[in-house]
């Protein structure tokens, strides 16, 4: 722990990041499942034609492309860790 000159503690504003992974085993499927869950109620939603006008088309289609992003990350950061 860093200390001051006059002998008080200093707190670390960036404290050391752990690089160890602990996490359970199924997060990543549970999480990439709960995407996926996500992402193909928005499609239904789109496919069924509920967006009243094109601004809410736009905005659907954003979160799907954001749910899109988010299941790639996802996906690589899970072989990585586990390659």
């Amino acid at each position: 722990m860093a200390m001051t000159a006059d002998g008080r503690r200093r707190l670390d504003p960036f404290p050391a990041v752990r690089t160890e992974v602990d996490d359970h085993p199924a997060l990543a499927g549970t999480l990439l499942r709960a995407l996926h869950a996500k992402r193909d109620e928005m499609m239904a939603q789109m496919a069924q034609g509920q967006c009243k006008s094109f601004d809410d088309y736009r905005h659907l289609a954003g979160q799907i492309e954001g749910m899109n992003i988010a299941i790639s990350i996802c996906e690589t950061t899970n072989i990585r860790l586990t390659a």
